[in-house]
């Protein structure tokens, strides 16, 4: 017997513009309308066909009674559990992500309290790289992310966790296809469908690469697949996935919200990593960040030495922190950034630099440097 949804609070959660997209989507069609108070829905126009009665006000007194009877019709119709409909329903306008780590002590669909907050940080680093990797396909991103990605991040929400080892849900809105005379016939996707697009075609990208450089003992494999969305940040938030819950895989499951027509099929919806093939993933993280350059990277540090032949360019050590590890980074500066270095080593105060990092063999160096200056003065009259 299925279970029937009594909840109040879970029932006035069927926001009525919400329930109308899901009977649109699901073949129900609107025969008759009161704005403001309800709507008539059949599932072929006809009067003798199933139909619904949709409260289109939230404050009536019978709201959830109403509610109720719209998720038993349903229910009939499509023979699913009113749970099932009516978590469709609340997720209408979204694209859901179903993250699961499998292994046979997390059954009982729970993880331990530092296990789960690791893994909802590793999502978060999940979908974060796919923004970034939709705006522009680099090996690996810096500190500094592009605004857009950051955007999306912050408007993801987090839905309830599911049964089947540990499922987190997480929920990207993404805006409905409207169509109509004034629209063009190709209307592009929004930036939240096209990253839930880069994420699932990564994935599947990603462990093929892992496969062939397992058969190869090369990279390449990993580097032909970065103009699909792959990249460092993608290869660690994987596997910081697996390892901080020991899982045997890392299933990533895509429910595209149906106000949005999905045109590729091509692009795979579940993607399953297993156990494996993490350190293949590590290894292509730590190449990637290691010989591709940073850009636009920002540095603060102690000067520790400085090397000038003549009254013109010098050479700059800055020992600073590039990803949680102290790095000697050299720079060459000249003029007026010279001598503030210079003062910089005499004082023993923090300097600020920003360029691209690039390692030079064991070393690192700083190319187009700009913006020296000591923090401790800085804004003091320079």
């Amino acid at each position: 017997m299925r279970a029937v949804v009594q909840d109040r609070e879970a029932l006035l959660s069927m926001l009525p513009v919400n329930t109308a997209a899901y009977l649109r989507t699901h073949g129900w069609q609107e025969t008759h309308k009161e704005p403001g108070r309800c709507s008539t829905w059949s599932t072929s126009g006809g009067s003798e066909e199933p139909q619904i009665l949709l409260p289109l006000n939230r404050d009536f007194e019978d709201y959830a009674l109403r509610a109720s009877e719209v998720l038993a019709a349903i229910e009939q119709v499509e023979d699913r559990s009113q749970l099932e409909i009516l978590r469709d329903i609340s997720t209408i306008f979204a694209d859901v992500i179903r993250i699961r780590s499998k292994h046979d002590h997390l059954r009982n669909g729970s993880v331990p309290l530092d296990g789960g907050v690791a893994l909802t940080r590793a999502s978060r680093d999940l979908l974060l790289a796919a923004a970034c990797a939709t705006i522009s396909a680099r090996p690996f991103f810096t500190t500094r992310k592009p605004d857009d990605a950051l955007r999306y991040v912050e408007g993801l929400r987090m839905g309830q966790t599911e049964h089947g080892s540990f499922v987190l849900t997480i929920q990207s809105p993404v805006t409905p296809d409207l169509q109509g005379d004034l629209l063009p016939e190709q209307e592009s996707d929004p930036f939240e469908r096209k990253v839930t697009k880069t994420l699932m075609r990564a994935l599947a990208s990603l462990r093929d690469a892992a496969e062939q450089s397992a058969a190869t003992g090369s990279i390449k494999p990993f580097e032909e697949a970065v103009h699909l969305g792959v990249s460092a940040n993608l290869c660690d938030a994987l596997a910081n996935l697996q390892e901080e819950t020991a899982a045997e895989s890392v299933e990533v499951r895509m429910s595209w919200a149906p106000v949005r027509s999905m045109e590729e099929r091509e692009i795979r919806a579940s993607v399953i990593l297993p156990q494996e093939v993490m350190p293949l993933i590590r290894e292509a993280s730590r190449v990637f960040r290691e010989f591709t350059p940073q850009e636009d990277l920002e540095i603060d540090g102690l000067v520790t030495s400085l090397k000038r032949e003549d009254d013109s360019e010098g050479v700059v050590t800055i020992t600073g922190w590039i990803e949680g590890r102290p790095r000697k980074i050299r720079v060459f500066l000249s003029g007026s950034d010279y001598d503030r270095a210079i003062e910089a080593h005499r004082l023993r105060a923090l300097v600020h630099c920003e360029g691209n990092l690039v390692k030079e063999g064991r070393s690192y160096r700083l190319q187009d440097p700009h913006d020296f200056y000591i923090e401790d003065t800085q804004g003091e009259g320079e």
